[in-house]
């Protein structure tokens, strides 16, 4: 556990059990079509985007904004996502992974996945 302490201040949460110390197996992702908007799924990432999206520069580690920025918003300044790279889809993976440890942490669900479209 000690290395989830020292992670506590970070937006990517420690996915342990605190009762045996193993590992959680990874939440399992499911797809939107089908899902009603009063579902948990839905309604916990609606709740997540609008806390990113309400919250000003300074008051979270990320926020919405900060959030496009690592992707890129302006082709002629320098951004992180590689378009039009081998490295194209390994990035948004990663990309994809930590944004919802984000989510996860924001709404306080160390078991949500976000749902694929």
């Amino acid at each position: 556990m000690a290395a989830c302490s020292a992670l506590a201040s970070s937006p990517v949460i420690c996915l342990e059990s605190k009762r045996s110390n193993k590992a959680l197996p990874p939440p399992l992702r499911q797809s939107l079509e089908g899902l009603a908007w009063n579902d948990p799924i839905v309604a916990s990432y609606r709740d997540a985007v609008g806390i990113l999206m309400k919250a000003k520069a300074g008051t979270l580690p990320y926020n919405w904004t900060t959030l496009s920025q690592i992707h890129g918003t302006n082709p002629n300044e320098y951004h992180f996502c590689p378009n039009g790279d081998w490295y194209f889809l390994p990035w948004h993976r990663a990309y994809t992974v930590t944004y919802e440890a984000i989510v996860r942490k924001l709404i306080n669900n160390p078991g949500f996945a976000m749902p694929y479209w």
